[in-house]
């Protein structure tokens, strides 16, 4: 069996640095992570190959730094990762990634079942994931937590608004693996050591013979109009009336008096 996961490089940390000049966020020269999403869907791939014994290939779109986060998925337990990274993909939107990753999906030969994460943390979108599957012409199955294939088809949990469903679709299939799914694995033996025997096969844009107008900012129908940092303001009310009910009765009192709660007679 042969799986396939879609991992992004995220930079490390929860605040992101910005090019206002470009309007792109900035991620040469930064320290990146591994996706948090995707090592649901990286946790989900290697217990198919403890218990299948399918073949593991990571897949990317990124700078050349990805490379080396690409190792440590190898590091940890992957067959094989492909880097897609070209200057034609700068400023690719989530249409003109998904068409790229689709391309270097299929640069890597077969695949049975492909996994994404739900989302990621520069992002936020959840569209790679669908996007991917639509170019390919595949099903797929969102925010899936539990999945077992057979032969010929995925029998998969997922969560729904307010409630969990299952659901059955046949193979080749692309599912996101949501965060209630199991967590990484610790990495079993010197990270190091590990990283220097990976070895990550890069593509460009000529190799994936991808339509250029297609890629970049050419196949990218949304623009980032302007960037700014939010103001961030911390104001707080502490209330000691002395007893349990006088103070909620003095929280209600100024509930009422900003005009955030009320009734009618």
């Amino acid at each position: 069996m042969e799986i396939l996961v879609c991992v992004k490089q995220v930079p490390a940390g929860k605040t992101f640095e910005f090019d206002v000049a470009t309007k792109k966020l900035v991620r040469e020269g930064v320290n990146g992570i591994i996706n948090p999403s995707d090592t649901y869907a990286l946790e989900a791939a290697l217990k198919l190959k403890d218990t299948l014994g399918a073949r593991v290939t990571v897949v990317s779109m990124g700078p050349f730094s990805a490379v080396n986060m690409l190792q440590r998925c190898i590091a940890y337990g992957a067959d094989r990762a492909f880097l897609a990274n070209d200057e034609a993909f700068a400023g690719s939107d989530t249409l003109a990634t998904g068409y790229v990753l689709s391309k270097l999906i299929q640069k890597t030969g077969k695949y049975d079942i492909i996994l994404c994460g739900s989302k990621s943390t520069d992002g936020d979108t959840a569209q790679i994931g669908p996007q991917i599957a639509e170019r390919l012409e595949i099903p797929e199955i969102s925010f899936a937590y539990l999945f077992k294939p057979n032969n010929t088809s995925v029998l998969a949990m997922r969560e729904g608004v307010g409630v969990n469903e299952k659901v059955s679709c046949p193979m080749p299939v692309l599912l996101t693996i949501s965060s209630k799914a199991s967590p990484l694995r610790k990495m079993v033996g010197n990270e190091k050591e590990l990283m220097k025997l990976a070895q990550v096969t890069v593509y460009h844009a000529q190799d994936l013979e991808v339509d250029m107008k297609c890629c970049g900012k050419n196949g990218s129908p949304t623009q980032v109009e302007s960037i700014f940092q939010p103001p961030v303001e911390k104001s707080g009310l502490m209330i000691e009336e002395g007893t349990a009910e006088k103070n909620v009765c003095k929280l209600m009192d100024i509930l009422k008096e900003k005009h955030l709660i009320g009734w009618r007679e």
